[in-house]
């Protein structure tokens, strides 16, 4: 447990947040845990109306959730708004119990990333009853039918998603040039539409570049089984040379392919890892010369977007745009300790992606009437860690501003 959150009204609770241990909570009966981030405008005069942002959790413990945690209550101050968090399970219907609890606790509005596509209906249905604004974040509809049925409601206000077929493609195309012929795969279950759209990239390259691969494990548990699994590829395929991760939930499965690597009396210039998200112990094989390659760091920006859809549909009396939005963003690359660094400063440490200032200039609607939907477009197909490095260059910290703990 690493941050308290302080409710208005004299309630406490804490919540874990994902990535150190990664391992999923079992506590299905959490309440929601509120925050209130109203600004001294709307907080004076107390007959406005605070809009409440509810927010999912999904149980786990990682800095880079925390900092979307801190940024997500940031961005709800800047607006005027209130930020609530709710701990769900991860299961189809933990997704489904955590969404309930959001709109039984007066969000007007949601940021949900749904595990599986066989929930949106349920939650669409949701969410049309109740008057609650939704967005998709992380995913997007791949079901024609389940496509459809949300885009017919005023309340789906699209999803924020990052092109991770084209990010994998080129991730299998560089460890290519790097001179990976032959992969083994440690990805997520079939029901994972981003695991699988990940897959799709890899195999993608390794057609058009030739390369093989080998073998895939699925839904893995823990490293032990990452570890069983590997060994297996090594021993039936001796030619292996690289191994990519391609999801996240996994805990352990950095340490669980290196030892299979090292068991085999292998190193890491036999068999080198790589990985298509910022997984657990990423950087330290990096900075051992395990890991070859990452891509990732997209959850801060993907739900400071997201949020950014929800804030302006309520800024603006409904959707900001004329039919539900798809906005792409980047995926921030690292090939280096010295880029995972920079990353933990400029993006998941201190600072927020966007100051009070950007925000109100660039991404809200109260503090620029005249923002369009093309200039949110183009402000998220610009977003990199490059710019983020080059915005904040000057910048050390934002007061009331931390990832350990907001306090603004």
């Amino acid at each position: 447990m690493k941050r308290i959150i302080s409710l208005v009204f004299a309630m406490l609770f804490v919540i874990s947040i994902l990535g150190c241990s990664n391992e999923p909570s079992t506590n299905s009966d959490t309440s929601v845990a509120a925050q209130s981030t109203e600004t001294s405008d709307t907080s004076s005069n107390s007959d406005e109306k605070v809009f409440k942002i509810g927010f999912q959790d999904l149980g786990l413990n990682d800095v880079t959730f925390d900092a979307r945690w801190a940024n997500y209550q940031y961005m709800c101050s800047v607006a005027g708004m209130e930020a609530v968090q709710q701990l769900v399970e991860l299961t189809p219907e933990g997704f489904i119990d955590g969404t309930e609890k959001l709109i039984q606790a007066g969000c007007d509005g949601l940021v949900i990333w749904p595990i599986a596509e066989s929930i949106l209906p349920k939650i669409a249905a949701m969410c049309d009853e109740a008057g609650v604004y939704y967005v998709l974040s992380h995913r997007t509809i791949q079901d024609d039918e389940i496509r459809a049925l949300c885009e017919s409601s005023p309340y789906y206000l699209g999803c924020v998603v990052e092109d991770e077929d084209q990010a994998s493609y080129d991730l299998a195309k560089y460890l290519y040039e790097q001179g990976t012929r032959t992969i083994a795969l440690i990805t997520e279950p079939i029901s994972d539409t981003m695991s699988m759209t990940r897959e799709t990239g890899v195999l993608r390259a390794a057609d058009e570049y030739g390369m093989e691969v080998v073998g895939t494990a699925r839904g893995l548990s823990q490293g032990a089984e990452v570890t069983k699994a590997i060994s297996s590829f090594i021993s039936a395929y001796p030619e292996l040379d690289t191994v990519i991760l391609t999801g996240l939930t996994t805990p352990g499965q950095v340490d669980g392919s290196i030892s299979a690597i090292m068991q085999a009396g292998l190193t890491s210039d036999d068999i080198k890892l790589a990985a298509c998200d910022f997984v657990e112990g990423a950087q330290t094989a990096m900075e051992e010369g395990w890991m070859g390659v990452v891509y990732g760091g997209q959850h801060v920006p993907n739900g400071v977007f997201s949020t950014a859809l929800v804030i302006d549909a309520l800024q603006n009396g409904g959707r900001f745009s004329e039919k539900p939005l798809e906005l792409t963003i980047d995926l921030t690359w690292v090939y280096s300790a010295e880029d995972y660094n920079d990353y933990w400063k400029y993006i998941a440490g201190d600072i927020p992606i966007f100051t009070a200032e950007e925000l109100n200039e660039k991404v809200l609607l109260s503090g620029n009437p005249d923002l369009t939907v093309d200039d949110l477009i183009e402000l998220a197909s610009n977003y990199s860690l490059e710019d983020v490095r080059e915005r904040h260059k000057d910048i050390e910290s934002i007061p009331g501003y931390s990832v350990d703990g907001y306090t603004g």
